[in-house]
């Protein structure tokens, strides 16, 4: 009887295992639980071409240095002497005005890299003009020979800072999808002119008739060169809207030295040929608004 009962549970077991089994199998498989990847994101790309306008200020720093004032001629007047340099010399100018220009370049994208090229072209007329010429200023009378003693000062002297462009390479890194911070350096290009006025008198501090001798011819003088130099500066640069960045900029510039000369001509005390070096450097602040050309379209993002 027992042994009856013990077979009869195990049978009942085993019949509903086989069932649970049975219904396992019936059921529908499954695949495993994953991850969703994110969807990808189209971020601005700054490759490709642009073309902007730029405002800000410019200031230039020129140091006139002069290094001879009258050329002596046979049989020379007055104890036989060129007129000495007084403490005038050196003069520093710093004309500080408005500038407007445009630019134009083309950037490449390298994940939060953009690297490119730029040139610009800008307008900056400014003149900042001084009493007497650098060298014959310090006294009333500082480059008229003593024995003379005369005490007018009519003459005068200016530099203006005209025209400038460079042309420059660009390396920036994106501190946000939209947000560029770069680097930039280059050769720069920048007008000056420096021009030596005679007063129109008889007399005056450098440009001296004696009696009724002749004045000087020309009694005014305007050298105007276009100097070679280096720049480097820095900005930064956000994508404001579609295509349209924005760009706050500062550069500086150094154009080296030069020599020129005013040959003013003959007068009664000598040959007026005034001789002078300039040294000049720039630094300019522009605000710029450009448009990027979207040839290739917007891309996926790279990083």
């Amino acid at each position: 009887m027992r042994c009856n009962v013990l077979a009869f549970a195990v049978t009942a077991g085993l019949a509903g295992r086989l069932d649970g089994l049975a219904f396992a199998a019936d059921l529908p498989l499954t695949a495993p639980l994953r991850a969703k990847a994110p969807p990808s994101v189209a971020v601005y790309d700054w490759t490709g071409p642009y073309l902007g306008m730029e405002l800000g200020g410019k200031t230039a720093d020129v140091t006139w240095t002069v290094t001879s004032l009258r050329d002596p001629i046979p049989p020379l007047c007055c104890g036989g002497v060129n007129t000495p340099i007084d403490a005038s010399s050196p003069r520093t100018f710093d004309p500080f005005g408005f500038r407007i220009g445009g630019y134009a370049g083309y950037n490449w994208q390298y994940q939060a890299i953009v690297f490119g090229v730029e040139g610009d072209l800008a307008w900056a007329n400014r003149q900042q003009s001084v009493t007497g010429l650098p060298g014959c200023g310090a006294l009333p009378n500082g480059c008229v020979l003593n024995f003379v003693g005369l005490s007018a000062n009519g003459d005068s002297s200016s530099i203006t800072m005209r025209w400038d462009a460079s042309l420059r390479g660009r390396v920036g890194y994106l501190i946000a999808p939209n947000v560029l911070l770069y680097g930039t350096g280059g050769i720069a290009w920048q007008n000056f002119q420096s021009a030596g006025i005679c007063a129109p008198v008889q007399v005056s501090a450098y440009c001296v008739a004696l009696l009724n001798g002749p004045q000087p011819s020309p009694n005014r003088i305007t050298n105007s060169t276009t100097r070679t130099g280096w720049t480097i500066g820095g900005g930064l640069e956000a994508r404001i809207y579609g295509n349209w960045l924005f760009r706050a900029q500062y550069r500086y510039a150094d154009f080296g030295t030069w020599n020129e000369v005013f040959p003013f001509g003959a007068t009664a005390v000598g040959n007026n040929i005034y001789k002078y070096q300039l040294s000049a450097r720039t630094q300019t602040v522009t605000f710029g608004l450009a448009y990027k050309f979207d040839w290739d379209g917007a891309v996926l993002a790279k990083y």
